[in-house]
């Protein structure tokens, strides 16, 4: 049973915050804090189905590698464990698929390690392993990220125009090596989207491939069949259609969005109406929406670039969108040295006008000087 915030938490157990088209599972030594924030942002929550009970899995070794350490996640697909590997005494995340009977499930997660694991990129979750456990349940390792999602940050408000074309930029660069391996996402969301804190700058790193299609291989849906996130879905994909790199264009563009203004490009909270609208529909435009926020006109327009309708509309790949933002990121950085700049040589020239007409007083002293004697 769904209710609003504030509800009542059992002790020990964790709360699934569950925005429209969104699932996240929040461990119960973090709650308050993201409580407060979900609360803030007009969030619902229900009370967890499996992960409030005892999970067998908690204190056992896999292959005698992996200690299960605790939950920290729980997704359509699998369940996310925190694990130690039993000889490196290094944390790693481990991730088991819920539903081993599931012939198409068991290929998702496959190729969701294959395609991960064919991308070694700074902004890349990495996959270090892959096995499968004796009930048939398929798992894979990955690096351990201790820090926000995106969407922990959004809920605390817009991130600041500087921030958030660094952050886009980021996941960019992310986005083109994956593309560079012929894996498109899908599925970009800012629960997929890690923000940790690297030497006091934002480190980004994009996770779950659960959705990724990989050019080479065999089609894993139907056409006619939606897969995705309705809040951040391209319209191809929301109208079932052939799909290539530039729909994660689109889902880029949806983050930028919401960003900068805080807010989705589109927010009812009937899915099929938000996908309808992602297909027939533009959003309102940030300036309009937030006018507010200083949002410059030219990012507006990249904004809405990566947000039209028709993919061969939008940018010719993701170098081109990394070149873009750069060139947004420049002009800001830059300006600030323009007005400083401009400031000082105008008070160069206020300075060397006051010495010149100093000087002319003087000399015009001392001329009539030699009339007087």
């Amino acid at each position: 049973m769904e209710h609003n915030f504030p509800g009542q938490i059992a002790p020990g157990t964790g709360l699934v915050l569950r925005p429209p088209g969104r699932d996240i599972l929040v461990p119960s030594a973090a709650l308050t804090t993201r409580l407060a924030l979900a609360a803030k942002a007009g969030r619902k929550t229900r009370a967890l189905t499996t992960m409030d009970r005892r999970d067998t899995r908690i204190g056992t070794t896999i292959e005698g590698r992996y200690e299960v350490l605790s939950p920290l996640g729980e997704g359509g697909m699998g369940t996310v464990y925190q694990a130690r590997h039993v000889l490196l005494s290094k944390i790693v995340a481990l991730k088991v698929l819920s539903d081993a009977q599931n012939e198409q499930a068991v290929e998702r997660f496959r190729r969701e390690a294959k395609s991960a694991s064919m991308v070694e990129h700074e902004n890349v979750v990495a996959i270090t392993d892959f096995g499968v456990l004796p009930d048939n349940r398929p798992y894979l390792v990955m690096e351990f990220l201790k820090g926000p999602t995106l969407a922990e940050l959004i809920d605390r408000g817009p991130l600041g125009v500087l921030r958030s074309l660094q952050i886009a930029m980021q996941m960019s660069r992310g986005l083109s090596a994956v593309h560079d391996k012929g894996v498109i996402h899908r599925d970009l969301k800012p629960e997929n989207v890690f923000v940790l804190g690297r030497q006091g700058q934002d480190q980004v790193k994009i996770v779950d491939f659960g959705l990724a299609q990989v050019k080479s291989g065999a089609r894993l849906t139907q056409m006619g069949m939606v897969m995705g996130t309705a809040f951040y879905i391209s319209p191809e994909q929301a109208s079932g259609q052939p799909l290539d790199a530039r729909c994660d264009q689109y889902g880029l563009g949806c983050l930028l969005y919401e960003m900068l203004t805080g807010v989705r490009p589109f927010t009812d909270e009937s899915p099929a109406i938000v996908m309808k609208q992602h297909v027939f529909e533009y959003p309102p435009a940030m300036r309009q929406r937030r006018p507010d926020l200083d949002i410059p006109e030219a990012l507006e327009a990249l904004v809405a670039r990566l947000l039209l309708k028709r993919p061969d509309q939008r940018f010719g790949s993701m170098h081109d969108v990394e070149q873009a933002l750069q060139q947004e990121i420049d002009g800001l950085v830059q300006a600030p040295t323009d007005v400083l700049r401009s400031a000082g040589q105008r008070r160069a020239r206020r300075i060397m006008l006051l010495l010149g007409a100093g000087a002319a007083c003087v000399g015009g002293a001392l001329w009539g000087s030699q009339f007087v004697e």
